[in-house]
């Protein structure tokens, strides 16, 4: 079982390896993003913002977990969005009141694990609680980290690793966000009982339902940011990674990439021409209108009124992890510049949860986005 963007190529690979030793199994996946299986049923559901897909999708995967022996083995496969792609409300919560406590989370500028901790307490899956589920079958989770840090609780909400978030700090989050008097009722019940006791907490360290559990970090923002320097390297650019876990208002980001970006110009900074700023993590953005669009170029546009641009010189790019298939969300998520600056960029624009590569290129004849981002 499992979900993420990257989970559907993660169940070929399995039945690839694996075989008929595959009783069946279900995988989530973000729309666009199937690959070609045979014993693990693929479907598609609605990222960021949750869909009865997903929700149908999630019941599923509760009901085979649930149904598996101790002699029996558990694969769960979770990449970027697996959080979203399966919302598995606890009643009375209905999917609509967690799509609008999601919607609310966004707006907010909440951090993936602000916002990881919150959905934790709403579900039946997150937090460990597909592990609780599956006991006293053997789980080994295979785990595409979108996350800085890579904590299990983190990745996905962490539905087989402990989880150390609780009720009260779920509570504080709306506070310290200023939405807690917009969550749903039905949320702010939940959450109140759950500080009263009346809830069982998610399972913490030490439970022994994890005793039978592994949890496997076999790709993370390292690998793409070593692969996106040797890419660099290769076209005869001079790479500098900045960072591997940016964080902040995507506009404030591009503050700090638009100041070495001068220094480098004027002939000082931290590398020479040609050169390639690298900087990998996850920005967010506090949405205040209702605009179209994600924080790259959200990142890119916060640069352009500060910026004296040279045209075919220098140029920022945002490219995605794992890049999306579709145009409209490559031209959301990927911007690349050339010279000129287009009006639209002042538009404001809505954050999408996904782990970012991000870089600035120098150099006379850049090279496209998707050159270097190695996924």
């Amino acid at each position: 079982v499992g979900a993420g963007k990257a989970s559907g190529a993660m169940a070929a690979a399995v039945e690839e390896t694996v075989g008929d030793r595959i009783a069946g199994g279900l995988v989530a996946v973000k729309d666009g993003y199937r690959a070609p299986t045979r014993r693990i049923r693929l479907v598609e559901a609605g990222h960021p913002v949750p869909d009865e897909r997903g929700a149908k999708a999630a019941r599923e995967i509760h009901g085979l977990v649930s149904a598996a022996g101790e002699d029996d083995l558990v694969l769960v496969l979770i990449s970027g969005g697996g959080s979203a792609l399966t919302p598995a409300p606890v009643p009375p919560i209905t999917l609509e009141e967690k799509r609008a406590l999601t919607r609310l989370l966004l707006s907010a500028g909440a951090t993936i694990t602000q916002l990881n901790a919150v959905r934790k307490h709403c579900s039946r899956l997150k937090g460990g609680q597909l592990a609780r589920a599956a006991a006293p079958a053997r789980v080994h989770a295979l785990l595409l980290s979108d996350v800085i840090g890579d904590r299990l609780d983190v990745i996905g909400s962490g539905p087989t690793a402990p989880d150390e978030s609780t009720f009260a700090q779920a509570m504080a989050i709306l506070a310290r966000l200023g939405i807690r008097d917009q969550v749903p009722a039905s949320v702010l019940d939940r959450l109140q009982r759950g500080l009263r006791g009346e809830i069982p907490e998610t399972p913490k360290p030490g439970d022994r339902i994890f005793d039978r559990v592994q949890n496997v970090v076999i790709g993370n923002n390292q690998l793409v940011v070593e692969a996106a320097v040797a890419e660099a390297r290769r076209l005869g650019l001079n790479p500098h990674v900045l960072t591997r876990s940016l964080e902040g208002e995507a506009r404030e980001a591009a503050g700090r990439f638009v100041a070495l970006a001068q220094e480098i110009q004027a002939g000082g900074g931290l590398v020479a021409l040609p050169g390639c700023l690298i900087a990998a993590g996850e920005t967010t953005v506090t949405v205040k209108g209702r605009g179209k669009g994600g924080r790259s170029p959200w990142r890119w546009t916060g640069s352009t009124g500060s910026w004296s641009w040279r045209p075919a010189r220098t140029a920022p790019t945002a490219p995605p992890t794992p890049p999306a298939p579709s145009p409209t969300a490559t031209q959301r998520r990927g911007p690349w510049l050339r010279g000129t600056i287009s009006a639209r960029a002042s538009r404001t624009t809505t954050p999408t949860p996904s782990s970012q590569a991000s870089g600035i290129w120098w150099s006379r004849d850049p090279p496209t986005p998707t050159c270097w981002t190695c996924t």
